[in-house]
């Protein structure tokens, strides 16, 4: 697994050499003395394969890539990761070469160098914990993750706010308040964020907190056919069903999973392309960091890995300044009069 997870890095390494060394290449802004940007994109080339800063503590040593050596080429520069990641082939990326990189251009590489930055954390991160295996055919808990919530403003397709309107009445106060930064007059929505586990055999679900009192235990206890002892304490008997029944810590039965500590929890089956889809509805109110993922071909390990990054890269949708807010509440507030004169 470590093996595995080495090389996948140094092709992340690889991309990010050469997606940084392209930004400076392409845009004299970034190479300006004291420019913050050359600044900012000269750290991701120190992460590079070949520093000493990326692999000083670290176990993980890909191969050497020299960004000095790498010469630009006259028309075009084609991002090259390693060959091969977890026995398939990466995606190149290509970039438009021009006397100087868009500011929109330089944005979407900055999104993709920092998109790559956080998966390689979480790849080093991986191997010092590695991925746990059923242990004598019994499930376990490969990894847990608890979703960040995001919430953003929210838009409709065409780009307008919706608003509440409990202050409809008095038009000037409102006018006032988003002037002066108040946003409690926008509406609010969020993202799908459940918190999700990858199992032992490569399954996923959902998992939501039943509970951690003996009465959970008890019915666990009931619900695989556990004999509960008289005056049962609820550590005592908690520990005992997954040291007898489980494994690794878990005692994973119909629908539930019981950690050691006498935590149960309830679980739904996962299926990654339904929580995509639930989290690109969003996408008038919410912008995407990097690519919804394709799943074909990848392991589940590999498929969850890839959903994390993409729900990590997700922000909030920026919003217009006060004035554009302000126009557009005073054309809602004509709307929902005409609506409801």
């Amino acid at each position: 697994m470590d093996k595995k997870i080495s090389d996948m890095i140094a092709a992340i390494r690889q991309e990010i050499a050469a997606i940084a060394e392209s930004l400076m290449k392409n845009s004299p802004a970034a190479n300006r003395n004291g420019s913050k940007l050359f600044d900012f994109v000269k750290s991701f080339i120190g992460t590079a394969p070949g520093s000493s800063a990326s692999h000083k503590d670290s176990a993980v040593k890909p191969e050497s890539v020299k960004v000095a050596d790498r010469k630009p080429a006259t028309t075009q520069t084609t991002v090259k990761p390693a060959p091969v990641e977890s026995g398939r082939r990466i995606e190149t990326q290509t970039i438009s070469e021009k006397e100087d990189l868009t500011k929109e251009e330089m944005k979407e590489l900055i999104k993709r160098l920092e998109a790559l930055e956080a998966r390689v954390t979480r790849l080093e991160k991986a191997i010092g914990t590695p991925v746990a295996k059923s242990a004598g055919g019994k499930l376990t808990v490969a990894k847990m993750i608890e979703l960040k919530s995001i919430y953003a403003y929210e838009f409709d397709k065409e780009g307008k706010l919706d608003f509440f309107y409990w202050n409809i009445k008095d038009d000037a106060k409102t006018k006032d308040l988003i002037n002066a930064g108040d946003r409690g007059m926008l509406k609010k929505t969020s993202i799908w964020d459940d918190n999700c586990v990858l199992l032992s055999d490569g399954s996923m679900y959902t998992y939501r907190p039943v509970g951690n009192t003996l009465r959970e235990v008890k019915a666990f206890a009931t619900l695989i056919g556990y004999p509960i002892p008289d005056k049962a304490k609820t550590d005592m008997l908690s520990a005992a069903i997954v040291n007898e029944r489980g494994a690794d810590g878990w005692c994973i039965s119909n629908g539930q999973m019981l950690k050691a500590n006498g935590w149960v929890y309830s679980l739904q089956p996962l299926v990654l392309k339904d929580a995509l889809e639930e989290c690109l509805k969003k996408s008038d109110s919410f912008v995407f960091g990097i690519e919804p993922p394709t799943f074909a071909g990848k392991s589940p390990e590999e498929a969850f890995e890839a959903f994390l990054d993409f729900h990590n890269a997700i922000k909030p949708r920026p919003l217009p300044s006060n004035e554009e807010i302000i126009k557009q509440f005073e054309q809602a507030v004509k709307t929902y009069k005409l609506k409801h004169s």
